[in-house]
């Protein structure tokens, strides 16, 4: 029986003020690996190993290079567990689609799991035709 090949993808997150690259290297789904690489002496320290979900584009650096932030939602089990759909949008509200409603959550609402706007599109009713 042949091995089942993983895609790795990865993500670089650079310092402003420091020769400093975090990548976040994805390995299969909800596994990833965090290595530091320093750009002058091109010394690789290997990072943790990570088991869950890390969403990459609300990750950052430091400026310089020594502290890096990775934003996951393992903390809170269940809140997307009957979620059909689920993004963030560029204000760092988090969107859920669950049926029949629509949901947004602030970083602060999400501990409570109580969204801070909630839409019942059961309730919604087609616009009449014009004419």
């Amino acid at each position: 029986m042949a091995m089942k090949v993983y895609r790795s993808r990865v993500h670089f997150l650079v310092a402003k003020e420091a020769p400093v690259v975090v990548v976040l290297q994805r390995k299969r789904a909800k596994l990833f690996h965090v290595v530091t690489i320093d750009a002058v002496t091109q010394e690789v320290q290997e990072g943790s190993w990570f088991e869950g979900r890390i969403y990459r584009k609300r990750c950052d650096v430091s400026f310089d290079g020594k502290y890096n932030f990775h934003f996951r939602l393992d903390a809170y089990p269940g809140l997307l567990e009957d979620a059909q759909w689920a993004n963030w949008d560029s204000l760092g509200n988090l969107w859920v689609a669950r049926p029949g409603t629509i949901e947004k959550y602030h970083l602060a609402d999400l501990p409570e799991r109580r969204p801070s706007f909630t839409l019942d599109l059961e309730r919604l009713e087609r616009p009449a035709p014009a004419g």
